[in-house]
Parts: C-alpha cells; sequence; structure tokens
C-alpha cells in the first residue's frame, strides 16, 4: 500500500493534470519547446518549479540541454534553472529530481513559461516540470 506521506500512489506522484507544465515532454531534438503561460511569480516564495527526468536522457559528447524560466516582456529575459554540457563520452541523466527553482517574489512577474533546448540532433529522454507548493 501507497503511503500518504510519500504522496505517491503505485509509484507515481499523486497529482492532477493541471499541475503539469510539461508531462513526459520529449526532449527536444536540436531545437527547443517552450511551455504555455504559467502563473508561478508572485506566490510570496510559496511555489517552486520542479524539473524530473521521467524516462533517461542521454545527450551525445559536447551537446547542452538547458531548462529555463522565461519572463517579462515577449517572455524575452529569462533565469537558468538547469544547464548541462555534455563531456567527450557524452552524459545520461536517470529517472529522478534533476532541480527545483523558487521564482523571487519582488523581482519577476506572476506569469512566466519553462524553455527546454537542446542542441543534440539525436538527444533522448523525456522531462516532466510541474509547480509545487512549499509546505510552511
Amino acid at each position: 500500500m501507497a503511503s500518504i506521506v510519500d504522496n505517491k500512489i503505485g509509484g507515481v506522484a499523486a497529482r492532477s493534470f493541471p499541475d503539469y507544465i510539461f508531462n513526459g515532454q520529449a526532449v527536444p531534438q536540436n531545437t527547443a519547446v517552450t511551455s504555455d503561460a504559467v502563473l508561478l511569480g508572485k506566490t510570496q516564495n510559496a511555489l517552486e518549479v520542479v524539473v524530473e527526468v521521467s524516462a533517461k536522457v542521454d545527450i551525445a559528447a559536447t551537446e547542452t540541454l538547458t531548462v529555463e524560466y522565461l519572463y517579462g516582456d515577449s517572455y524575452a529575459s529569462s533565469e537558468v534553472i538547469y544547464s548541462l554540457t555534455a563531456g567527450v563520452g557524452g552524459a545520461t541523466l536517470p529517472v529522478g529530481e534533476l532541480a527545483r527553482f523558487v521564482p523571487p517574489s519582488g523581482s519577476l512577474p506572476s506569469y512566466a513559461k519553462i524553455k527546454i533546448t537542446t542542441d543534440d540532433a539525436a538527444a533522448t529522454g523525456s522531462l516532466t516540470v510541474f509547480a509545487s507548493l512549499i509546505s510552511r
């Protein structure tokens, strides 16, 4: 029986679909994918953006993977949530939590987008991104 304290049901996080910014989003190949605008800022630091690897990610040697928080006019400003440049042998990210980011309430606007970018034409795997309430 799954533990409520673990917040999992059958090994999968108990989360409703609208909570997902990306749900098992395939890592883009030599391009970027950007979410719709999401209300994430001005929450008095009560929300954080969580990035998880939902299927093992493989990035070729010297290629990059970046997850950004876009905000501002036309979403032209950004904060890097996670960035990886693979070494000579490439890089593999196992399934699990990758990064967390708490948007500063005072300095960033209410709405933001999440952007995942790679310059690897053969990148594989998928990411899940969601907002999580920080309990106080």
